[in-house]
């Protein structure tokens, strides 16, 4: 558990921040840790600045919306490979004659102004997505998978 601030009441936008605001808008409360990581329980920091974005009732005060830089995340160091480790395999890439083709299906638009093209992708089994207007000239150049042919 976390006590952290949080409004009483709604805060306007370009609300400066001051001890008298805090005292009566905001109540310490606890919450799980991991509802409200960030959240402050203590803007004398930020005593001076302004809420940017103003604050609802019952939300949590973060460093962003007084414009207080947020926390530094922990650096990563690199750590080399010493002299007795085994060496790291590198993977293999995707080779593209191993990827299956996209299934596409054109469905021709006619209309006053002539024909269009309307082209769809499968991006899921049974889901398709457009991805293009082509005129017939268009899908006619673009290369298309070919059909599977029928059995004799």
């Amino acid at each position: 558990m976390k006590k952290i601030l949080i409004a009483k009441r709604d805060i306007d936008p370009h609300t400066d921040v001051t001890k008298d605001l805090v005292a009566s808008a905001f109540e310490l409360q606890e919450v799980p840790k991991q509802y409200a990581p960030d959240a402050l329980d203590d803007v004398t920091d930020a005593l001076g600045k302004q809420f940017k974005t103003g604050v609802a009732k019952g939300q949590w005060v973060t460093p962003a919306m007084v414009g207080l830089a947020p926390k530094p995340t922990p650096r990563e160091d690199f750590v080399p490979a010493k002299a007795g480790d085994p060496p790291v395999k590198p993977v293999d890439p995707v080779k593209p004659e191993l990827v299956a083709p996209r299934k596409t299906h054109d469905v021709a638009v006619h209309g006053t102004a002539g024909t269009i093209i309307h082209r769809y992708a499968e991006v899921a089994p049974g889901q398709w997505k457009k991805i293009a207007e082509l005129t017939p000239e268009q899908a006619a150049r673009e290369d298309k998978p070919a059909a599977p042919k029928a059995a004799p």
